[in-house]
């Protein structure tokens, strides 16, 4: 183990144990695995081979950065990386990671996460931008940001099986009328639906969404594209944590999502429709799609994550009954100088 002088806290106060460069990627190898297992809150986003595969995707100059705290209940561990070029340090995954946690038994203690907090306090008085971003607002961690100045991102969770005859008449004429269309399109022979099951279809199909991504968002540079990393960390990830869902119409690729799961929860990230198919409604017809067969395999949440502050976007997601999670993004700047009396 070894922590890089430009990193460590001027006093250390606070029980933080740092593990910086190899000794940070042997922690994600060896004991991130086990602290992941204990964590039943953790999501894909803290899975030992996607933390992995984005540190070995760091651009140059940046380190992966492994901070420890302690707690009655045991440690808690916060994935970070350090650019030190620009003298920043910002959550290992950000921004592809939709939720950033810490990891262990002591993930949720007050104590392990007051000391993480200080701990990046310390280093932002030393001249380091810290930003955490997308940290879940009823966590630990989560609460301590909400006292600071923060942004907040509204994400939703859709429960399993979608329960369509509980919702309104309207919602519920609009998915009708969407569906009747697709499931006579099915009859006819015309619609395949599939979810990937191998690293090879994993890999084809992953390339395939971001192209499609590509096509659906030319024109709005709002929307950065997906990194280029992005393929090889799902590739790392593998079939038993990520997986393409895809709906195509007369073989045609109308709308897909890449999936990570972890128990009885999936998350979509990235997901993308022909535009040219636009007046179908494909992304409703995938999600209804999806839903079905996570529901039928046991899932019990379909989390769709962030959501664009546009009331279009938010509606779009609300229409399958979604309960609300937020998610806060912060940075850690130094305080002023205090006034001499």
């Amino acid at each position: 183990m070894r922590a890089p002088g430009s990193l460590l806290p001027r006093r250390r106060t606070t029980p933080v144990t740092l593990f910086t460069g190899a000794d940070a990627l042997t922690y994600l190898a060896t004991q991130w695995p086990l602290l992941y297992a204990q964590s039943p809150l953790a999501t894909p986003y803290q899975d030992p081979a996607w933390l992995r595969g984005w540190a070995a995707a760091r651009p140059p100059g940046a380190e992966p950065l492994i901070a420890v705290a302690d707690s009655p209940d045991g440690p808690a561990a916060l994935a970070l990386l350090h650019h030190a070029d620009q003298h920043t340090i910002v959550p290992l995954g950000s921004p592809t990671a939709e939720y950033i946690r810490p990891v262990g038994p002591g993930a949720e203690h007050p104590a392990a996460t007051t000391a993480l907090v200080r701990h990046l306090d310390r280093w932002a008085a030393d001249g380091l931008r810290v930003t955490l971003a997308d940290v879940p607002a009823t966590s630990s961690l989560g609460r301590h940001l909400a006292t600071r100045e923060h942004t907040a991102v509204h994400c939703a969770h859709v429960p399993l099986p979608v329960q369509f005859g509980a919702m309104s008449s309207s919602t519920r004429r609009t998915h009708v009328r969407r569906e009747r269309s697709w499931t006579q399109l099915e009859t006819a022979g015309r619609v395949t639906f599939a979810r990937t099951t191998t690293i090879d279809a994993l890999t084809l199909a992953v390339s395939q969404t971001i192209d499609l991504h590509h096509r659906r968002w030319a024109g709005h540079p709002a929307h950065d594209p997906p990194p280029e990393a992005l393929p090889d960390v799902l590739a790392r990830c593998g079939p038993h944590i990520a997986s393409v869902a895809q709906l195509r119409l007369d073989e045609h690729l109308v709308a897909s999502m890449v999936l990570l799961h972890r128990g009885t929860t999936c998350h979509s990230l990235l997901p993308a429709m022909d535009p040219a198919a636009a007046d179908r409604a494909p992304g409703h017809a995938l999600i209804r799609r999806v839903a079905a067969s996570l529901a039928h395999s046991g899932g019990e949440v379909l989390d769709l994550g962030r959501t664009r502050p546009d009331p279009a976007a938010r509606e779009y997601k609300a229409s399958y009954a979604a309960r609300w999670i937020t998610s806060l993004t912060s940075t850690f700047r130094p305080s002023p100088p205090r006034r001499a009396q």
